[in-house]
């Protein structure tokens, strides 16, 4: 696994009202699930689907999932 390593990816889908989505790694090796709390940002923690992040990869309960989130530019949508 890549824990530690800053991977980069897009949005694939986030819904703002429960806090909850999925980024796609640019390598194609898989979707990661992501939470607001990881989101690493003032104000309203929120994505758009197409945004480009940077991202680690963490454990939760259920599995890996995207941690330490950065936008680095936002979707062309």
């Amino acid at each position: 696994m890549s824990e530690g390593k800053v991977l980069t990816g897009k949005v694939c889908w986030f819904d703002a009202r429960r806090g909850i989505g999925f980024v796609t790694k640019d390598d194609n090796s898989g979707d990661l699930f992501c939470h607001w709390s990881n989101l690493q940002m003032s104000g309203f923690k929120t994505l758009k689907p197409g945004q480009k992040v940077s991202f680690e990869i963490g454990e939760n309960h259920k599995g890996p999932q995207a941690i330490n989130i950065k936008i680095l530019e936002d979707s062309q949508e």
